[in-house]
């Protein structure tokens, strides 16, 4: 408990700060709301301004810019869900390695104290922020969605579009903490974490856009949980779901069974 007490202290001011900016982007996001919905009366005049191929990755043709939830689904979402991978992939994808790189390993070793309930400790401090993360997000989110709103939105599709935001930010933390068990040095792990999150992004618009690629779908998290099966479809895709919780547990396993084996340098 004092571990996972110092881990939340220790990560406390940057995980408020990522939170604060990414409300105040999505809050100046949806501030532009009012005048795209009076644009939109033209929608073709809209969507001209866009390349086709753009318009069809984000399912703009399918999105009605006069409701704010869709609005939201085009514009922000994708902000959120990247930039919310990264804040959760770099919190965990150090702090295990941290440990080792920075040479305190030796003191928590000395501790009473087992690997696996080091491993817990250390583990729960990101699920924990990255849940407080997304629930804290959604909740500005929906005041920020009723103040802007021109029409009321669809409740579920909001549940929904928030829920996928917070899985995709989960797989990435735990990909994260996975990184954060096998490799000591940060900055490595810093480079790797970013690469992944962006890579995922790339395989997620390839898949879109090119139908020969769709199989990259099972391979990006943000395919996985996307705007046009959360808001027009309200659903979430059952093997994706499933996809989505073998690899959580495969990474948890991973994590725990590698650290706990490993010979920590100290």
């Amino acid at each position: 408990m004092n571990l996972l007490l110092r881990e939340l202290k220790r990560n406390l001011v940057a995980s408020s700060i990522w939170l604060v900016l990414l409300i105040a982007v999505n809050a100046m996001m949806l501030a532009s709301f009012e005048s795209v919905a009076e644009m939109t009366k033209n929608t073709e005049a809209m969507l001209a301004q866009y390349p086709k191929e753009f318009v069809q990755a984000l399912s703009l043709d399918r999105l009605n810019m006069t409701n704010i939830l869709h609005f939201y689904a085009s514009r922000s979402f994708l902000i959120v869900t990247i930039f919310g991978s990264v804040y959760a992939i770099l919190l965990s994808s150090s702090i295990l390695s941290k440990e080792e790189s920075e040479r305190t390993i030796e003191f928590l070793l000395s501790k009473p104290i087992s690997r696996a309930s080091l491993i817990t400790s250390k583990l729960l401090c990101p699920l924990i922020y990255v849940t407080l993360f997304d629930l804290l997000f959604s909740l500005s989110n929906w005041l920020l969605l009723n103040h802007f709103k021109i029409y009321d939105f669809d409740t579920k599709g909001f549940l929904l579009i928030s829920l996928g935001a917070w899985a995709i930010h989960l797989i990435f933390m735990f990909i994260g903490f996975v990184l954060s068990a096998y490799i000591t040095k940060t900055r490595t792990n810093t480079a790797i974490a970013l690469g992944i999150v962006f890579l995922g992004y790339f395989l997620s618009i390839a898949a879109s856009l090119k139908e020969k690629l769709s199989f990259f779908n099972y391979l990006s998290p943000f395919s996985y949980f996307n705007t046009e099966d959360l808001v027009i479809g309200k659903t979430i895709q059952t093997p994706y779901l499933f996809i989505t919780l073998i690899m959580i547990i495969l990474c948890i396993g991973l994590s725990y069974y590698h650290y706990g084996k490993k010979d920590i340098a100290v």
